[in-house]
């Protein structure tokens, strides 16, 4: 242990934080001493600088925004881009949002049609950039196919981080970056749930060392037309406040919430019916009085995720139960809801999740439109109708 702790101090004078066999307590709650084949760099001047480099000269590095963690590479070197789609096991009809540092390096990416367009860009950049919000036009013919699935469009955003702008600016490049996790698994929102699911891969990993997902999901993602604005996935920014940023410019604004096909390619990330989602089976669950009474046996080995109360009742006979936030609060439910599915699927003796149904919470007005399509995928829109357990009826 002390040659261990020897090491570690050592090695974060060079910005590196942890190696592969280096004590790890500092990262995240419940890790200790694990081997690694990736490395963990610090969040200073040099830690940056080394996940910079990393980048520019063709590998990856997860890096934290405020929605969360990120995988990134070059986004001019389609080599480096597909070792994104490797390490993750994506396939390439899921396209990647590139990460930039300010709107002049967008439309360096992307062509906007006409003047209407332009004009919505600015707007939208000017309110909401650095921010969660992802704008999909049409790409630049240099760029590499593999950014687009194929399709002749892409989406770019800028992250308002600290971390990840200094990141971006260290790299010195537009950055390509997905989720920091396997596909289809549940978001990183820290490093240690970045080497959860990728640890054993020859990445570097910037980490925040403390909590720095504010949103905790991801990029609201729209397509920018001279006609229209479509938003492909719901996120940290409210549809309400699209519209109104968008006042007196003329354009429809069309909400696409679509459950496509794994093999189709697709002009933005998020819209597989099975995403976001744990490593138990999970279901939508809602009280229904008329419904068949919730048993032990179904209780007995089930988490529960709630939200304002609603499957309380089920608490006392579940084998864990967490309220994402009691009080309704659909900004705290967003941050805590991916560290909570993390946590459902280690549950000892779990065998499925019963997360609340939001559903009918689709709002345009709030984050929990967002958090709402991130459930749905993460059950597989799989529902699950419970009378209050006998005991809690009676």
């Amino acid at each position: 242990d002390r040659d261990d702790r020897g090491e570690a101090e050592a090695a974060s004078k060079l910005g590196v934080w942890a190696w592969s066999s280096v004590l790890l307590g500092g990262i995240g709650a419940g890790l200790e001493t694990m081997s690694y084949a990736a490395r963990v760099v610090r969040p200073t001047a040099e830690g940056i600088a080394e996940a910079g480099r990393v980048v520019a000269s063709g590998g990856l590095c997860a890096f934290p925004t405020e929605t969360v963690y990120g995988l990134g590479a070059n986004a001019l070197n389609e080599s480096a881009v597909l070792k994104i789609f490797e390490a993750k096991r994506r396939p390439l009809s899921d396209p990647l949002i590139v990460h930039v540092k300010d709107a002049d390096d967008a439309l360096a990416l992307i062509e906007l049609s006409g003047g209407k367009s332009r004009l919505a860009f600015g707007a939208l950049t000017e309110r909401f950039w650095p921010g969660p919000l992802t704008i999909v036009a049409e790409a630049k013919p240099h760029l590499p196919k593999c950014l687009s699935a194929g399709t002749s469009t892409l989406g770019v955003r800028c992250p308002s981080h600290p971390l990840a702008r200094a990141f971006l600016g260290a790299a010195g490049v537009p950055v390509a970056a997905p989720s920091a996790n396997l596909f289809g698994h549940v978001s990183p929102t820290s490093a240690s749930h970045v080497l959860d699911d990728l640890g054993d891969l020859d990445i570097c990993v910037l980490d925040a060392e403390e909590p720095c997902c504010q949103h905790g999901i991801e990029s609201t993602v729209c397509g920018l037309t001279e006609s229209s604005l479509v938003v492909y996935r719901r996120g940290a920014v409210a549809t309400r406040d699209l519209d109104a940023a968008l006042a007196g410019l003329g354009l429809d604004l069309t909400v696409l919430d679509k459950r496509v096909d794994v093999d189709q390619p697709q002009r933005a990330p998020g819209q597989l019916l099975t995403h976001y989602a744990p490593r138990l089976p999970a279901f939508l669950a809602s009280l229904d009085p008329a419904a068949a009474p919730a048993t032990p046996r179904l209780l007995g080995d089930a988490v529960v995720l709630d939200f304002g109360r609603r499957l309380a009742p089920l608490r006392s006979s579940a084998l864990a139960y967490r309220d994402l936030a009691p009080d309704a609060d659909a900004a705290l439910a967003a941050r805590g809801l991916f560290d909570a599915l993390r946590w459902a699927e280690n549950v000892p003796s779990a065998a499925r999740v019963l997360i609340v149904d939001l559903s009918n919470d689709r709002s345009d007005t709030s984050i929990l439109g967002g958090v709402a399509d991130r459930v749905f995928r993460a059950a597989s829109g799989n529902t699950l109708a419970l009378a209050c357990p006998a005991a809690s009826a009676a």
